[in-house]
């Protein structure tokens, strides 16, 4: 029977996928300033990246000990808020670039980076209102590194570029999704 009952825990995470949240960095280049916006009337604010500008932000995470390690992650994906009404069929462009760092190495130069620009067509059947939200996915499947191990992480850095869309968009968060073949591990850096 505890055979058996081993087995079935561990079918349990063959398909399993789960979010890896990321923590988010902003920055801006030139003279002007990230516009801070109060949503609605609640006081919540979000800083909000401008069409075709030079505002990006960066997020990094690490790569959970339950993930399988030496596959794909699912995707880079990003919650969204658009500032402003929009019309079916305009987009969103976005350059992203990411690459793994392992523990014990020398942080890779931007040029060293994978990179794409990424549209986004935002084609729902009517026009949504202002403070909409939504999730897309920019990066799938994202490639494994070579070699990892535990404390391999992930960063991103996203531009955005020159869509249709005009108005603002603000960043909830953005994270990884991934494989999980088991619950953790129980040692720090090793099993």
């Amino acid at each position: 029977m505890g055979a058996s009952q081993g087995q079935g825990k561990n079918e349990r995470f063959e398909q399993a996928h789960d979010d890896v949240l990321g923590t988010i960095m902003t920055g801006i280049s030139g003279a002007n300033q990230w516009e801070i916006i109060n949503i609605g009337d609640t006081s919540y604010p979000l800083q909000f990246l401008r069409n075709n500008s030079n505002d990006y932000f960066c997020f990094h995470a690490q790569s959970p000990h339950w993930r399988k390690q030496g596959a794909n992650l699912d995707s880079i994906h990003i919650h969204y808020l658009l500032n402003s009404e929009y019309i079916s069929g305009q987009t969103l462009v976005f350059n992203v670039y990411w690459a793994w760092v392992m523990p014990d190495t020398i942080f890779p130069q931007l040029s060293g980076w994978n990179s794409s620009a990424v549209t986004i067509t935002l084609n729902e059947v009517q026009n949504l209102p202002q403070y909409y939200t939504s999730v897309v996915s920019l990066i799938s499947p994202v490639a494994p590194p070579t070699t990892e191990g535990y404390g391999t992480g992930l960063v991103v850095r996203i531009t955005r570029g020159n869509g249709t869309y005009s108005g603002k968009l603000g960043i909830w968060w953005a994270d990884l999704y991934a494989v999980k073949d088991r619950s953790g591990s129980y040692f720090e850096i090793s099993d």
